[in-house]
Formats: structure tokens, C-alpha cells, sequence
């Protein structure tokens, strides 16, 4: 059974924020980049509700289709022709994906005169070093004979596993008080993911009717 769709965030003022195609689940990620993410906070934390369209598709070329539709309706910010957060045109793929020139001109000041590992070979003594710290080492691919039996040596006689096979170690004990504590200590101030925090507050979101797209300022001339 088919169950892609495409679906639009919208701000509580009726602007529709974020275009994506998903499945099940998804549309509680709340987008998938950061500008997308801190709009849904900002919507969350002024203790309002994020609403959610929900447009079904028949295949998952369908559900993509209508994705790209929608983002060439609504206009991307950054490219400065509508509301969305969206950072490529839609579809399968970064379609559309468009750097900035501060990131255009930070890569390139980042890569003039890279020539990392270019033709680079290790001396005959970085070799030696490398093969003798190697030398015994368990994780190492061809461990050395001597680390072997090292190994087999300790864990002879090792019945730990055969013990508690089957134990259910953890059942019935409970944390002290002060464990606790440091735990409650630990995790406040964390920010919970938005598909976490639906989990707590599905109240979050308001399922609505796709809005009106809004006219542009030609339409209106």
C-alpha cells in the first residue's frame, strides 16, 4: 500500500514555510535544514501550533512532482522569490541547490593551494615505526603470533558470558537518589528534537486544508 505525500508547513499567520515530500512519519522532522528547524522553534517556543497539509500522491514520483510544484509557487528565501525555507528546487536530488557568495568565495579561499596527500609517500622509517607500533595489536588486520596467544591465554578459562547467559542482570535494580539527580541535573536545559517534542505535545501541530498561495506583486498590478 502507497503511502507518499507531499506536505507544507505553515506558520500560524497562514505562510507556508516549508515544501517537502515524505512518508509515514516524516513530516514531523519539521524540514530537513536549519533555517527550516529554527522557524518550527521559534513558532514552538512563542506557544503556537505549526500547521501541517498533508496532500497524498499516488506514486512517489507523484508526491515529487507536486513537491516541486509547490516550491515554484510559494518562491525560496533564499533566492528572494517567496516564503520557503526549502534550499533546492524539490525533487530527487539538490535540484536547484544554490551557495551563497560568502560560501562560494569561503571554499575557494579554503582550497587554493591544497595539494593535501598529493603524490605523498611515507619515508621507509615512518613505514618501520608504523610496522612496529602495529605489532601486537589486536585490532590490527595481521596481528603478530605473540598477540594472539596473548589474547588466548587471557581468555581462557573466562566463563562470565556462559554465567550470565540468559541472566537478566538489570532486572529489579534501581537507581539511587543521587544518581537520579545527576541524571534530572544532566538533561535539563537540553533542547529536545521537534519529532521528540510531538511525542510530549502532539498538540504541536494542527493538521489544515492547503492555503491560498499568495499573489504575487505583478498579479496585483
Amino acid at each position: 500500500m502507497n503511502n507518499f505525500y507531499t506536505y507544507v508547513l505553515i506558520k500560524p499567520d497562514g505562510t507556508p514555510f516549508y515544501v517537502g515530500k515524505g512518508k509515514g512519519k516524516r513530516y514531523l522532522l519539521c524540514g530537513c535544514n536549519l533555517r527550516a528547524q529554527r522557524t518550527f522553534q521559534q513558532i514552538q517556543a512563542a506557544g503556537e501550533k505549526v500547521q501541517v497539509t498533508i496532500i497524498p500522491a499516488e506514486t512517489e514520483g507523484a508526491a515529487f512532482t507536486e513537491e516541486i510544484r509547490l516550491i515554484a509557487l510559494y518562491g525560496r528565501l533564499d533566492l528572494g522569490t517567496g516564503t520557503l525555507c526549502n534550499l533546492t528546487d524539490g525533487g530527487e536530488g539538490p535540484s536547484g541547490l544554490r551557495y551563497s557568495p560568502e560560501n562560494r568565495l569561503s571554499v575557494s579561499q579554503r582550497m587554493k593551494g591544497n595539494k593535501f596527500a598529493l603524490e605523498y609517500h611515507h619515508t621507509e622509517e615512518t613505514l618501520r615505526i608504523m610496522s612496529e607500533s602495529a605489532k601486537g595489536n589486536k585490532h590490527a588486520s595481521n596481528p603478530a603470533p605473540e598477540g594472539v596467544e596473548r589474547r588466548r591465554q587471557k581468555l581462557m578459562g573466562n566463563t562470565f558470558g556462559k554465567k550470565n547467559k540468559g541472566r537478566k542482570i538489570w532486572q529489579g535494580r534501581r537507581h539511587t537518589k543521587e544518581a537520579r539527580m545527576k541524571m534530572s541535573q544532566a538533561k535539563k536545559g537540553l533542547r529536545l528534537s521537534p519529532a521528540t517534542e510531538f511525542k510530549h505535545t502532539p498538540d504541536t501541530f494542527d493538521l489544515t486544508s492547503l492555503p491560498k498561495p499568495r499573489k504575487k506583486k505583478d498579479d496585483l498590478s
